[in-house]
């Protein structure tokens, strides 16, 4: 009666191979879940890209606070110091929005829900960013039917230092590519205006801020793939460890009930004598020992 249940019970609890076909399943459910677009970084998992995108907007705070406050100070400087008197109206736009953004960015960092905070921040960021460039469009483009507007638009330095850093916190908030995409068109709507209306006139200029624009939205991409995929390795690790963590703790459940088994069968077999125990040890020795020690048939002792 042992000879033959000891080989059946060490036969079931033979490690499940690397091959396994639910293995194999449960990993390919984990790497479509994974899965991440390759050009806009974007996650098959809504719940998993909302995560990310939460903890890309916790992560950027201090890069946030930096770009918010240069941005603040630059202008308020320009303002006081170069912009001219009717620019000092657009700029004046531009301050505000930028002194709201940062007293917000710094109440949304404080709040719990980081998925929720950077939800609001997204939907906040749009309407800040397009007030002052559709303000900035349409003032432009009543401003170019005077003579001296496009000349003046040529000592416009600060446009460039203004765009640069907004495209680089339009890239760091953690919102979808499309959104990223469609507000860096809009701050190059005002470029695109300015160089219809003026020619070449303003042509250098604008040409520059079109160039800066676009290397700072390509660069905060590049950074959040970068981040991305580094997020996504570490991911797959905790997972990794997660279930081989949950695949030895079955092994011990495993022989801890086939141990009960083992006893059992043992005060089933004795038939209400007193056990040999120096017959059964070898057996039960072997039915608790990983299935990798053994070679061959198993034997039982005694």
């Amino acid at each position: 009666m042992f000879s033959t249940m000891e080989p059946n019970l060490l036969a079931r609890r033979l490690p499940r191979s690397e091959h396994d076909p639910d293995l194999e399943q449960q990993q390919a459910a984990t790497n479509t879940n994974l899965a991440m677009h390759p050009v806009t970084g974007a996650f098959r998992d809504a719940s998993l890209e909302s995560e990310v995108a939460a903890q890309i907007f916790r992560l950027a705070f201090p890069a946030h606070m930096l770009l918010w406050l240069s941005l603040t100070l630059a202008v308020g400087v320009w303002i006081v110091l170069v912009a001219d008197p009717e620019l000092r109206v657009i700029w004046g736009v531009v301050l505000l929005c930028a002194a709201v953004g940062l007293v917000g960015r710094v109440l949304l960092h404080r709040l719990y829900d980081s998925a929720r905070a950077q939800k609001t921040a997204s939907s906040t960021w749009v309407l800040l960013l397009a007030l002052p460039c559709l303000a900035a469009t349409v003032f432009d483009g009543v401003r170019a039917s005077r003579p001296l507007a496009c000349v003046q638009k040529q000592k416009d330095y600060l446009g460039a230092i203004v765009y640069l850093t907004t495209v680089l916190i339009n890239g760091s908030l953690g919102m979808g590519f499309a959104r990223k995409v469609t507000l860096a068109g809009l701050i190059l709507a005002n470029q695109l205006v300015t160089i219809a209306l003026c020619g070449e006139a303003a042509l250098a200029p604008m040409l520059c801020e079109i160039a800066v624009v676009l290397l700072g939205a390509f660069t905060a991409h590049m950074a959040e793939l970068y981040w991305r995929h580094s997020y996504t390795d570490k991911v797959m690790e905790r997972r990794r460890v997660a279930e081989a963590e949950r695949r030895r703790e079955e092994e011990k459940q495993q022989v801890k009930r086939r141990a009960s088994v083992w006893r059992a069968s043992l005060a089933a077999g004795r038939g209400g004598h007193r056990p040999d125990r120096s017959a059964h040890r070898g057996g039960w020795r072997r039915a608790v020992r990983p299935a990798a020690h053994h070679q061959g048939s198993p034997r039982v002792g005694g």
